[in-house]
């Protein structure tokens, strides 16, 4: 039975013509120029005047209900293959995946099974080596004469999943010269570049780490966060949820980064600036920076599981009316001081809340100045730290500042273990979280007193066995002692 196709502009490759086309049995077996041939008894006619009569689209390069892991692609291989067709396209040519440890007939066997269920048009598979392997190669081989399968695909990222190192490629190519198939090649650096879609502050948004041949390592995050802010969310495609889960989702996936290139045109001169909201900041180093971390504008996170050292000012500061959960965290060798909380801010340092016992205690030793030093009626919550070596005090409380202090070890400071002063106030009662009371370890006082308050300040609760070089508890200057009511 014979269709014959008339009156249309025929498109081929080698250009426009008007052509009448003759299909017997689903082929083409004529194309002649229009009028040449008359349609027979019985021939299925159809005019195709004002229309164009294209050959059937081969799409070499599809992903139908693929599973990366993390997502599923929308089409499964009848909605998709649905889909080509009503848009010309005849074919398409879909993936078998062996993933690294998998096998390759078992990949293939489970895809073709898929493919043959569902697909309304003609299909072909290419076969992924993601574990260049003998027997891998061997199963390829076997691909060519038993299925027709023509081409693999290799993958120079996703180390762990679907790597293939220099050798391995050229196993592979090898392979591909002795049975003609061809090769095509994800061709990226996998092990210098790693790539992660982070959307938010516009749709298509990525963020990059570069890893040095050092093992240095860098992370560029584009305008997911700026010098001194995260992006906007204001313009279109932004969404502030969708930045605020890319931000956690980059710093959970690359936690090794060192140094953080922002994007914006005027770099931070901190080692990580942020002015966003509810941002988590976790499982970095972070050195070299005026301060390691700074928030400010008012910001509010969590910062968990950091090692922030070596910073040239501070190594943490909570600033203008910021928040901060500090938790796990060791603060070492920053010029200035260990936290600084000020401007009317406030930080749960060791302790996520208050009142429920788990401790999430930090390491702040060897700074510059103080360990702590809490200021500008900021308050804090101080629960469980070690607190230790800083070149001038564990714990200074200044300007209108308070503090709950309570089970720190505070011990070898270069000042005073707690110093209080300019209408601030620590209470050292442990009542009701039970952390029990503040000590310094044996041997190590701090080189001042145990505790100093003066100019105004307030002091309630016990001691307990916190030590100094020059003595226990000093009161003066118009401060408070609530204990015993004296000044």
């Amino acid at each position: 039975m014979r269709t014959f196709i008339s009156n249309g502009l025929l498109v081929r490759a080698s250009g426009r013509s008007e052509s009448d086309v003759v299909c017997e049995n689903g082929t083409v077996t004529q194309v002649v120029p229009r009028g040449t041939l008359t349609p027979a008894d019985g021939d299925t006619v159809i005019d195709a005047k004002g229309c164009y009569v294209v050959p059937g689209a081969v799409d070499a390069h599809v992903h139908m209900q693929l599973d990366t892991g993390s997502t599923v692609s929308s089409d499964t291989f009848e909605t998709g293959t649905i889909a080509a067709a009503f848009g010309g396209t005849t074919t398409i040519v879909d993936f078998a995946e062996q993933r690294a440890g998998g096998n390759v007939l078992e990949s293939f066997e489970q895809r073709m099974a898929e493919a043959t269920s569902q697909c309304v048009i003609d299909w072909g598979l290419h076969q992924v080596l993601g574990g260049v392997t003998p027997q891998s190669l061997v199963d390829a081989r076997s691909l060519v004469q038993r299925e027709g399968v023509s081409s693999i695909k290799l993958f120079m990222a996703y180390p762990g999943r679907l790597y293939s190192d220099d050798g391995q490629m050229l196993r592979a190519l090898q392979m591909c010269a002795d049975t003609g198939m061809m090769a095509m090649v994800h061709a990226e650096n996998g092990l210098a570049i790693d790539v992660l879609a982070t959307p938010g502050h516009r749709p298509d948004a990525v963020s990059l780490l570069l890893t040095g041949p050092d093992g240095s390592q860098v992370l560029a995050s584009g305008d997911v966060l700026f010098a001194g802010s995260v992006g906007r969310t204001d313009l279109e495609g932004g969404d502030w949820s969708v930045l605020q889960a890319s931000i956690e989702t980059l710093l959970a996936a690359y936690p090794g980064a060192t140094v953080v290139h922002p994007g914006g045109q005027q770099a931070s001169p901190h080692a990580f600036y942020n002015r966003g909201k509810e941002i988590t900041i976790k499982n970095f180093t972070v050195t070299g920076g005026l301060d390691g971390i700074h928030l400010s504008g008012p910001a509010s996170a969590v910062l968990d599981g950091n090692v922030v050292v070596d910073n040239k000012g501070r190594g943490i500061h909570i600033d203008k009316g910021s928040i901060a959960r500090v938790l796990n965290n060791r603060i070492e060798g920053n010029g200035v001081m260990g936290i600084s909380v000020t401007g009317t801010s406030y930080a749960y340092i060791g302790v996520f809340i208050p009142r429920i016992p788990a401790l999430s205690p930090n390491t702040i030793r060897n700074n510059a100045g103080p360990g702590i030093q809490i200021e500008r009626s900021s308050g804090a919550w101080v629960v469980g730290n070690t607190i230790s070596g800083n070149k001038h005090g564990g714990i200074v409380l200044t300007r209108n500042a308070h503090a709950d202090v309570m089970g720190n070890t505070i011990s070898a400071n270069g000042g005073d273990g707690v110093n209080v002063s300019f209408g601030s106030g620590v209470n050292f009662d442990s009542e009701p979280r039970k952390d029990g009371p503040n000590q310094t370890a044996a041997g190590q006082a701090n080189s001042g007193v145990a505790l100093r308050c003066l100019a105004g300040g307030y002091v309630d609760g016990p001691l307990g066995t916190l030590a100094g070089a020059q003595g226990g508890k000093v009161i003066e200057g118009g401060c408070v002692d609530r204990v015993t009511g004296g000044k």
